[in-house]
């Protein structure tokens, strides 16, 4: 009997270390890398345009892929 206190203790001590071991250590920023369009002037097709889902589509097909 005494040996499962003794397990239940040792198990709730390393459960409560490892919570607060993970605690508000870490900071989760997202960077996005690149360049992105900030203005509809820049993109490659008229924008006004389109009015229907596969209207995008083909225009965004047009646009030149970066490799």
């Amino acid at each position: 009997m005494k040996t499962k206190n003794k397990m239940k203790h040792i198990l709730l001590t390393a459960a409560v270390f490892g919570l607060i071991s993970c605690g508000n250590t870490h900071n989760h920023d997202v960077v996005i890398m690149g360049t992105q369009t900030t203005d509809a002037n820049d993109l490659p097709f008229e924008i006004d345009s389109i009015t229907t889902v596969n209207q995008l589509l083909d225009s965004l097909e047009t646009v030149p892929t970066k490799n």
